[in-house]
């Protein structure tokens, strides 16, 4: 069996789990998958791994870890000019949710405006679960100084260790 099998294999045993709910063994199997992952395994399904793991973690309530993942799935590593258009603008909503958790909400605005090209140059308009996304940072982003809001966003910027 070649390695690129295998580690497809675990992705699906993986894809199992979380639809069981299983999400720790879930976890662990598509860590070994990407640790299985060799040269001869594309940079796609690699990157598919690691955005399904991100959202297992966010799942299960692992913030952080979902972070990391999903940025590590968008970094020049893993996403090329050819990859997946589709795939890219998933994992950019999912990046643009986490950082809006974060309250990092600029960052979290730019992230959508990356979307948004995407679907601009696939000539499809973005969906409603986007433009809510987009519409709380903006209102985040227009929360008066000095306001609850904006004392709970700075609060929670202050201890984000993901930074």
């Amino acid at each position: 069996m070649s390695q690129t099998r295998s580690v497809e294999q675990l992705k699906e045993r993986a894809n199992q789990k979380v639809k069981q709910g299983v999400y720790t063994d879930a976890l662990q199997l598509y860590t070994r998958a990407l640790d299985s992952a060799t040269g001869e395994t594309s940079r796609e399904l690699q990157r598919q791994i690691l955005s399904n793991r991100a959202q297992t973690y966010l799942s299960w309530g692992d913030i952080y870890t979902a972070l990391a993942d999903t940025e590590r799935a968008l970094s020049a590593e893993y996403t090329q000019a050819d990859s997946d258009k589709d795939l890219t603008a998933k994992y950019r909503f999912r990046r643009a949710k986490l950082l809006n958790i974060f309250c990092r909400y600029e960052e979290a605005r730019a992230e959508l405006e990356e979307l948004r090209k995407i679907r601009d140059e696939q000539g499809q308009a973005v969906d409603d679960v986007v433009r809510e996304l987009l519409q709380d940072v903006e209102k985040a982003l227009r929360a008066p100084a000095g306001s609850r809001a904006r004392q709970k966003a700075d609060l929670l910027r202050a201890v984000d260790v993901s930074y």
